[in-house]
């Protein structure tokens, strides 16, 4: 094996284990994955400083843990849905943080700590309604998002062999020049043979859930590392950063979930 190889390996093991230790129980889920979050910010963040623009950070953390916070207890049912209108009233003070800086590019500072809340932040915090599922009454279950997540792994792994082998037409030439057609087509087809596979082995996540699980995921999976392909190479970037060797970092690895989570909540609770 070689050493690159090995550091791939290493990483994607130690990945995996801190990713199922935030499956333990809620408390877990949150430090587990509010971390995830807080290191994809700090990851977009670095684009914004490539391009010379002064991002309020600390706004961007604040507003970002606390939107996960805030939307892990009212998943719960331990706070009404109108709580997070604390979490919009910071984006206000955001415009006059500003006005008090010293910057020459106010207007791309804003815009761009705006963009990581809406982008990131919002999203990732919703992943709180899926582990906290509403088809068993509200509780704690990391089942559902488990195999979001096995779903989305499948849909890479089957783009990227099936790209590999017999991949020919570009899917999105202009920002990702090695995806195409064959290989979101391979990706389709195993995420849909996992999701199925799921709903045959196990009672919790019915064949609908697998139909709806997959569409979603190869859908919106596909823009989202799509649109993070785009972010990247509008700063220069080939990946978000280097916390994980061979891999990236974790906005490479969560990318596709961004846009999917929103629409898989929408399934869950329509």
């Amino acid at each position: 094996m070689s050493k690159e190889l090995g550091a791939r390996v290493v990483s994607a093991v130690i990945f995996l284990l801190v990713f199922l230790l935030g499956m333990i129980n809620k408390w877990f889920f949150l430090a587990v994955f509010s971390t995830f979050m807080f290191v994809m910010l700090e990851e977009f963040i670095g684009f914004a400083r490539i391009k010379g623009y002064k991002p309020l950070s600390s706004a961007i953390y604040l507003l970002g843990i606390l939107t996960f916070v805030l939307i892990f207890f009212i998943a719960q049912g331990y706070a009404e849905v109108n709580v997070i209108l604390i979490s919009v009233g910071g984006l206000f003070l955001v415009f006059i943080s500003e006005m008090f800086r010293q910057s020459d590019t106010p207007m791309e500072n804003v815009s761009f700590t705006l963009l990581s809340l809406i982008y990131i932040a919002l999203p990732f915090s919703m992943l709180n309604f899926v582990v906290f599922n509403p088809l068993q009454g509200g509780k704690f279950d990391f089942r559902l998002v488990l195999v979001f997540y096995v779903i989305i792994w499948a849909t890479d792994v089957g783009a990227y062999f099936t790209g590999s082998l017999i991949g020919r037409h570009p899917l999105f030439k202009r920002f990702s020049p090695k995806k195409t057609v064959e290989g979101f087509f391979g990706g389709t087809v195993l995420a849909f043979i996992v999701a199925f596979a799921v709903a045959f082995f196990f009672d919790f996540f019915s064949y609908k859930d697998a139909f709806w699980f997959a569409a979603i995921v190869t859908i919106f999976g596909t823009v989202g590392d799509l649109v993070e392909s785009m972010f990247k190479r509008s700063v220069g970037l080939k990946d978000s950063g280097k916390i994980m060797p061979g891999h990236g970092g974790l906005l490479d690895r969560f990318d596709s979930s961004l846009l999917s989570i929103p629409f898989i909540v929408l399934y869950l609770y329509m």
